[in-house]
């Protein structure tokens, strides 16, 4: 009986030790992204005076919250922010996502609507969203250099929440 007592005792903490060390290799790796995240930001857009000033899991929850989330969402002191997806291990920004949507609005959306003899409506849209409860933003891995069918072609950004209404007048005959 003893020696039972003892082996459920070593395997617990065999088990407490696993999950011990999983963490440390958990938090060794996101403060390396995190690093990494700050980098990423400062090449791409070549400035030096950015930080970090908030970090948190980036995706949707589950029937236990957040607990299985591996991507990060950082914070910027510019008022940007930075996402890191875990599956496909690049990072993206939201940086230029403004400069992005007007471009796209004026160099794209407009002419392609403007072809219609009826006036039109469309709602806002989003490129690229990330849908998720914790992260909703519009992120970008490539640099926008203002030809935006060259970004798109690079991008290849997903267009979603369009809708588009022409407005016509019931005539009696």
């Amino acid at each position: 009986m003893r020696i039972r007592n003892l082996t459920s005792v070593f395997f617990c903490l065999l088990v407490t030790l696993c999950l011990l060390l999983s963490g440390c290799e958990d938090k060794h790796h996101y403060e390396q992204v995190e690093r990494n995240a700050l980098k990423y930001y400062r090449e791409k857009y070549d400035v030096k005076d950015v930080e970090i000033t908030d970090s948190y899991k980036a995706g949707n929850s589950g029937l236990f919250g957040y607990l299985d989330v591996k991507d990060r969402a950082y914070e910027l002191s510019d008022g940007s922010a930075v996402y890191w997806n875990e599956g496909l291990q690049t990072y993206a920004d939201n940086a230029q996502a403004e400069e992005i949507h007007k471009a796209f609005e004026a160099d794209i959306l407009e002419p392609l609507l403007s072809g219609f003899d009826s006036p039109i409506k469309h709602t806002p849209f989003y490129l690229h969203r990330t849908y998720m409860d914790s992260f909703d933003e519009c992120v970008f891995t490539a640099y926008y250099e203002g030809d935006i069918r060259s970004f798109l072609k690079t991008e290849q950004p997903q267009l979603t929440g369009l809708t588009i209404a022409l407005e016509t007048e019931d005539r009696e005959k």
